[in-house]
């Protein structure tokens, strides 16, 4: 895409070219090569899993390794903190951290957050823009667009050089920035025909490329890596809750694509399943059954409408007020663990 305007630092003008990324497929072919690497990475992760399955408190390991993540992503951007003075900062409050240990325990924090943020929402432009926020506060990164996506285009490579000598340069800011993210929140939150850990280095490939925030990219990407590993954790476990409750055929199908966007209508679920209007609207009903739904009893209505009337085209389905709140977009599904994060979430 042709870039033109004047270089805020060099104020020279420049006319250039930025990569505009094409939309991420639904499937991939792998050599075998990348495959059995895969094998080996899948190994690895269930054996950690299995490791921590063992331990009377898994939670105690959470802020040790959070804090040696944030160390070494840190590294990676040039920021050098030693791992014990991130730790002492955190209980000593007598001098002011270095900018290199605030920028550490930044992460952290919004390593934290991240945590917190996914048991209610999906992984979405809300829940990274309030890491990046949490993430540059108080830092050389805490501008004026902190939190929300740039208002200016950014390039990779030596800052004084300007632009024209970057190595490489985003999509600017405005509609192809904003469309590139919102591709980028649906395709990680819906159901991809791919391995884990393929989903998680395209979705990563395309935020990267995408670099949506002014500071903190890097180190917000890899965070949502751990994010993605979490949310997809979550869904295979909904899924398996959702057979044991007896949900088959379309039920279980639609099951499985709420997970990623659980907000629907029965045209699409006609168009994404492949099935007649009758059979969509009764596996859209069948999913609002007590056996695979728990709502609170102020979800239970939305606006004066039942959730099934707020989630489907019918002629008769009434709809809310304008000045009234939009419909919850989250189902509790029943039967799940309550150590577990118990939600079906979607885009805010």
């Amino acid at each position: 895409m042709p870039v033109r305007g004047v270089d805020s630092r060099t104020k020279q003008a420049y006319d250039h070219f930025a990569f505009v990324p094409a939309p991420l497929p639904s499937v991939v072919e792998l050599s075998p090569g990348t495959y059995k690497v895969l094998s080996e990475a899948d190994r690895a992760l269930g054996s950690l899993d299995a490791l921590t399955d063992r331990l009377p408190n898994p939670d105690l390991l959470v802020r040790p390794s959070l804090t040696r993540e944030a160390v070494s992503t840190s590294a990676l951007e040039g920021t050098y903190a030693p791992y014990a003075d991130v730790l002492e900062a955190h209980y000593v409050d007598s001098h002011q951290p270095t900018a290199e240990v605030r920028e550490v325990q930044n992460y952290v924090q919004a390593a934290f957050a991240g945590l917190d943020l996914v048991k209610k929402l999906p992984i979405c432009l809300q829940v990274v823009s309030k890491l990046q926020q949490i993430l540059v506060a108080g830092t050389r990164g805490d501008a004026y667009d902190a939190g929300r996506l740039r208002e200016r285009l950014v390039c990779i490579g030596d800052r004084g050089r300007g632009i024209e000598q970057s190595r490489f340069v985003p999509p600017p800011n405005g509609d192809s920035l904003r469309d590139g993210v919102s591709d980028w929140e649906k395709w990680i939150n819906a159901d991809q025909e791919m391995p884990v850990l393929v989903k998680v280095a395209l979705g990563h490939y395309l935020f990267e490329t995408l670099h949506p925030f002014s500071d903190g990219n890097g180190r917000i990407g890899r965070l949502v890596i751990t994010l993605q590993l979490i949310e997809e954790a979550f869904s295979q476990e909904v899924i398996e809750t959702m057979k044991g409750a007896g949900a088959r055929g379309t039920v279980h199908e639609l099951a499985v694509n709420l997970i990623g966007y659980p907000m629907t209508t029965i045209p699409k679920v006609q168009a994404d399943l492949g099935v007649s209007y009758p059979t969509a609207a009764t596996a859209i009903r069948k999913l609002e059954e007590p056996a695979f739904s728990a709502r609170s009893p102020e979800e239970a209505t939305v606006a004066g409408t039942s959730a099934i009337e707020c989630t489907t085209n019918s002629p008769k389905a009434r709809r809310p007020r304008r000045q009234e709140a939009p419909p919850t977009r989250r189902m509790t599904l029943a039967r799940i663990p309550d150590t577990t994060i118990q939600k079906m979430a979607a885009m805010p």
